[in-house]
């Protein structure tokens, strides 16, 4: 049996060649894009990325150029702060000078014998004020001027006493004084000291530097503050 091929040549079939379909032609071409534009994409964040690393390298540079003048800067505030905080309390002290000679005077005249006080502290903010020597039986305090404290401010009083009598004599006295409310007793504890055997003790209370006097004048009439003239 005879065949004839009647297509034209360039559309007759040649033998031994392959040829994709339409189909698989455009999907390797959509792939090959697809690689293209991932690599593209690649390299960008690659480029990113190092461009990234680079400001944070010179970024920590400066931090490392800076740190000393970042040190200077926290120090002079810090200095400042204090600075402040000595000026406040310096103010304070100059504002209430003649009420602080007057509530130590009343304090000195009310410590019994063989008791001393080592320091008292005014306020939540005060500092304890260092104490000057004195021994056990002068009767005098040792406490220097504290900060200033605003009226009612809480008071801590800490001292040393040879016998708890005294150490109650000096709460009665206290309870006696214009400038004190509400006195405390925090604790007692013995001690012994060179094999004398003391008491330390601690006490609080409420102190106003503007006190009233106790009992009002002769005619009855409102209690006046010390300094005042009646």
């Amino acid at each position: 049996m005879i065949e004839i091929n009647l297509l034209p040549k360039e559309l007759q079939k040649r033998s031994g060649s392959f040829a994709l379909p339409k189909v698989a032609s455009y999907m390797v071409v959509a792939v090959a894009v697809l690689f293209a534009v991932l690599g593209g994409f690649t390299f960008f964040q690659k480029w990113r990325i190092g461009q990234m690393n680079k400001k944070i390298a010179a970024a920590r540079v400066r931090e490392a150029k800076m740190q000393k003048d970042i040190q200077l800067v926290d120090a002079l505030t810090d200095l400042k702060g204090k600075i402040l905080e000595r000026m406040s309390a310096i103010e304070g002290l100059d504002k209430n000078r003649s009420a602080y000679v007057r509530f130590l005077e009343d304090l000195s005249s009310r410590i019994p014998e063989y008791l001393w006080l080592a320091s008292f502290k005014e306020g939540q903010v005060g500092a304890s004020a260092p104490a000057r020597p004195a021994t056990p039986n002068s009767g005098g305090t040792s406490a220097a001027a504290p900060n200033a404290a605003p009226t009612g401010a809480k008071t801590t009083f800490e001292g040393f006493s040879y016998s708890l009598n005294s150490l109650a004599n000096f709460m009665v006295q206290m309870k006696k004084s214009p400038f004190l409310k509400n006195i405390e007793l925090s604790f007692a504890r013995e001690q012994k000291v060179q094999n004398t055997r003391l008491y330390n003790f601690q006490l609080t209370c409420d102190m106003t530097l503007a006190p009233e006097l106790i009992s009002p004048d002769a005619e009855g009439q409102k209690p006046i503050r010390l300094g005042e003239n009646p």
